[in-house]
């Protein structure tokens, strides 16, 4: 959702629509026993306002008013309803081009241009970050969702119609250094804001299997040189089809060998494998910190991604049942 959407002071239907939307969502995550919900701020760059529309040079402007009063009503829901929020910034459709406009998924420059880059960390983010740090249903800012998906590695899956360098997929490196500077502009503000990025699979996220790491701390001051640009928890996603030897509904915490930090699962469907009909409570017996089911779907069906596999009935009475059982010790 476009965040510009969430002024309360806007209008129009859409706006009207977009804040009923997330204001039944958190009230309905909070009915069924969960405590957190993450969201995707401008996870393809078409939110974001730029300098003179030139989309040519793509220099990121201010932050607007009115999406700032836009995060705001995002957390006071999340103050209203007791949730937690994570919020997501950028996604691999940051060069992801579908072929929506200018707009819409041919940042690369964002990855690669420091012109570009700093006008983001500075214009954007570094007020955000100052304005919201210490509000007390902030859980976390996200770098990206599936930086993976837009990598040159073999690893990436984004797709650039246009064909041109504005939506090349970039190397790893390359995404380290952005999640290394983008941790670092945050926690500079605020040492105590957590950070984490949403990788693809624990295939990029572990130690096992001949697999390494590469959202380490070592990974990342290493591509980005800022010694406070790590993360505070990793974040992994795991889908059926996967590796099942790094399936985390069937293999603890520990086996993944890398200890350093909290593992927040944070994408899975409804029926992941080896997950039983009490899923969450298979990972918090794997020792797992928590976690996010893909997705909360609406009556909007395949149209947005919102297939039977990701419908969210069970993630609710899962949650329900995990607020029955465990309400003393699950908090954030």
């Amino acid at each position: 959702q476009d965040i510009n959407s969430m002024d309360p002071s806007c209008t129009t239907s859409v706006c009207t629509s977009t804040r009923s939307y997330f204001t039944t969502l958190f009230a309905s995550v909070s009915s069924s026993g969960g405590n957190s919900v993450r969201f995707f701020m401008h996870p393809d760059g078409s939110a974001l306002p730029v300098v003179g529309g030139d989309y040519s040079k793509r220099i990121i402007d201010k932050v607007t008013t009115a999406q700032i009063a836009g995060i705001r009503f995002l957390l006071n829901l999340g103050v209203q309803h007791n949730i937690l929020v994570n919020i997501c910034l950028w996604s691999f459709d940051m060069v992801n081009d579908k072929g929506y406009g200018p707009a819409y998924g041919l940042w690369n420059k964002v990855l690669t241009d420091t012109t570009v880059r700093d006008s983001y960390l500075t214009n954007w983010l570094t007020p955000v970050v100052q304005t919201f740090s210490k509000y007390e249903s902030l859980l976390s800012f996200e770098v990206f969702n599936e930086p993976e998906g837009m990598l040159n590695n073999g690893w990436g899956w984004s797709t650039c119609n246009s064909g041109t360098a504005d939506c090349a997929k970039v190397d790893l490196l390359t995404a380290q250094k952005f999640a290394n500077l983008v941790a670092s502009t945050i926690h500079t503000i605020d040492s105590t804001v957590k950070v984490t990025v949403g990788s693809w699979s624990y295939k990029a996220s572990s130690n096992v299997n001949g697999y390494t790491n590469v959202w380490s701390d070592q990974s990342l001051i290493s591509a980005g040189g800022k010694q406070n640009g790590v993360l505070d928890y990793y974040q992994i996603h795991f889908y059926n089809g996967f590796d099942q030897t790094i399936n985390p509904f069937s293999n603890s915490m520990a086996h993944f060998q890398a200890l350093d930090k909290p593992h927040v699962i944070g994408e899975f469907e409804n029926a992941p494998t080896g997950g039983g009909s009490k899923f969450y409570e298979v990972l918090l017996q794997n020792c797992y910190a928590g976690a996010w089911g893909w997705m909360y779907c609406s009556s909007c069906g395949t149209s947005c991604g919102c297939d039977s596999k990701f419908e969210k009935t069970s993630y609710f009475s899962n949650m329900a049942y995990m607020r029955q059982q465990y309400g003393n010790i699950v908090v954030v």
